[in-house]
């Protein structure tokens, strides 16, 4: 059976409305982000990774402004983690300073890519082969948690499950985002058809200006959108 601390993951996760690796994935982020404030001044290592990536990609480094993030340290700490790459270039640039114009020796060092990411990835990979484990055996059933997925993520655990060799939960999780995607559709015409009647006058209850339908944005977008402050 899955992992208890796992399961309450899966199920906080649950709670989002939306994808389940999606939610985890953006719960990873944020522990990671929070961490980064919490300890970036001073953790040599955090401040190593960040300096060898020159930074972190454009949308992590928003979110470290975030006031939801940011409340988590202060901001001589956002300060001092956006300092580190900036200040390490800026040392390095001043000693390959030349006053010729000749090609320099050594072609440029390539960059790692941005640590959030790259962690992100990490723990992805883990959750998906943890949340395949768990529906195969019952466990996602057993704590009352359905198996709802963006179509990205269900590609992804049907690739865990065929490098696996387990055909039987391949087709399970087949299976069941074929049922996922019939009810996105219906519910999806059930909305165009409001929609295109509202639009002739005939309907006055459908609002125009209404969400599109809420399991057709989870399948493509994953979870409903963030707010500025990070909420949902």
């Amino acid at each position: 059976m899955a992992d208890r601390m796992f399961m309450a993951e899966v199920k906080a996760a649950a709670r989002c409305g939306g994808c389940l690796l999606c939610a985890l994935s953006d719960a990873a982020e944020d522990r990671y982000l929070r961490a980064i404030l919490r300890e970036g001044g001073s953790s040599e290592r955090l401040l190593g990774e960040i300096v060898d990536s020159r930074g972190v990609c454009r949308e992590h480094g928003w979110r470290l402004l975030d006031d939801e993030i940011e409340s988590e340290g202060n901001a001589l700490s956002t300060c001092c983690v956006f300092l580190a790459p900036v200040e390490e270039l800026g040392s390095v640039l001043k000693k390959t300073r030349t006053t010729s114009r000749r090609r320099p020796r050594r072609k440029p060092k390539g960059l790692k890519g941005c640590p959030v990411c790259l962690m992100v990835s990490h723990v992805v990979e883990c959750y998906e082969s943890e949340l395949l484990r768990a529906f195969g055996d019952g466990s996602l059933a057993a704590g009352g948690v359905d198996l709802c997925l963006c179509l990205r993520h269900y590609a992804a655990l049907e690739r865990v499950a065929f490098a696996a060799g387990d055909d039987d939960t391949l087709e399970r999780v087949r299976s069941r985002q074929r049922e996922d995607i019939e009810s996105a559709l219906a519910e999806a015409r059930e909305y165009i058809a409001a929609q295109n009647v509202a639009a002739h006058g005939e309907h006055t209850c459908a609002d125009p200006r209404a969400d599109p339908p809420l399991q057709l944005v989870r399948l493509v977008a994953g979870l409903p959108r963030r707010r500025p402050n990070g909420d949902r």
